[in-house]
């Protein structure tokens, strides 16, 4: 039995660590995504202003 319960934990701590992993993967291309996409509506606000600023 000590056996198989040493197995165990070890594999949920490995399944743990992976999902510790993937979430940090995950939340990381989201954060990524969002400062992308808010980079992008800056540049297009700033282009906005540009084109007033020329009227």
């Amino acid at each position: 039995m000590g056996d198989c319960l040493s197995v165990t934990n070890v594999i949920d701590r490995g399944a743990t660590a992976w999902g510790a992993a993937w979430v940090q993967i995950i939340w990381g291309g989201v954060i990524d995504a969002l400062s992308d996409l808010r980079r992008l509506s800056i540049g297009r606000s700033l282009q906005r202003v540009n084109r007033v600023r020329e009227w």
